[in-house]
């Protein structure tokens, strides 16, 4: 069974409070964000598993699309999706991969957690070290820059799950922590992360969210800023909610 359920990739996208790729800010080292991600994949596994196998769990794997930089030197240029090398659901964990470009051509390929996967260029095709991902030429359009990364994920899960998983490791990393002047808001933006995700697994267990292998998403009727009631900035710290 694979160890986690969500990527780095989901906890920014649904939690940005805890990690940004783009600006390494992390309110846990990376190995104890990782760790806490394994704990909480393990639990809910435990949650699920009395109503659902793991074949229920799991979907044809799949690479989300990659995510184009803020800071990227040209909002224009993008990489479309990767091409998936491998078909078995029991082969691999879930992973991050991120693209860093050297200069305008050339760029390595990492996990996030910075293993080596090879390296490529933008003339040529590219496969990651652990075979798992093809990165053809003609997926490249644009000019880039050094410094310039793209972001996309290997996922078995589908996305209500993905989701459900990120919202459980915010709710457990988010309790004590301030991370913006607003201190006390953050209190209810981690109570609001641990209703959501009790939520959403009791919507699952009585079969009123259905898992039909959705890798689209589940995201709340609003934005996610909207949804808490604060904004967040570009490093992903809290601000004070607006005032009427």
């Amino acid at each position: 069974m694979l160890k986690n359920i969500c990527t780095i990739y989901d906890i920014e996208l649904s939690v940005p409070e805890l990690y940004s790729i783009e600006n390494d800010y992390y309110i846990e080292p990376l190995g104890a964000l990782l760790d806490t991600v394994v704990n909480q994949s393990g639990i809910l596994f435990q949650k699920l598993q009395p109503y659902f196998n793991t074949a229920a769990l799991t979907v044809t794997p799949y690479l989300t699309y990659p995510v184009n930089r803020r800071d990227n030197s040209n909002k224009n240029a993008n990489l479309r999706k990767p091409t998936l090398l491998v078909t078995d659901s029991t082969t691999k964990e879930c992973q991050t991969y991120v693209v860093t470009f050297t200069d305008s051509t050339n760029y390595t390929i990492t996990t996030v957690e910075g293993e080596a996967q090879g390296t490529g260029s933008t003339g040529t095709d590219a496969t990651t070290t652990d075979a798992f991902v093809k990165i053809e030429s003609t997926k490249w359009s644009g000019t880039f820059a050094a410094g310039d990364k793209f972001i996309f994920a290997y996922e078995t899960y589908e996305q209500t799950l993905r989701t459900l998983c990120a919202y459980m490791v915010g709710c457990k990393l988010l309790k004590g922590r301030y991370v913006s002047e607003a201190a006390n808001s953050m209190v209810g933006i981690q109570m609001n992360y641990c209703n959501e995700w009790a939520k959403m697994l009791t919507e699952i267990i009585n079969a009123d969210t259905e898992l039909e292998g959705n890798t689209e998403g589940y995201r709340p009727p609003d934005s996610r800023e909207s949804w808490l009631g604060y904004n967040v900035d570009e490093k992903g710290l809290l601000q004070d909610p607006p005032t009427e």
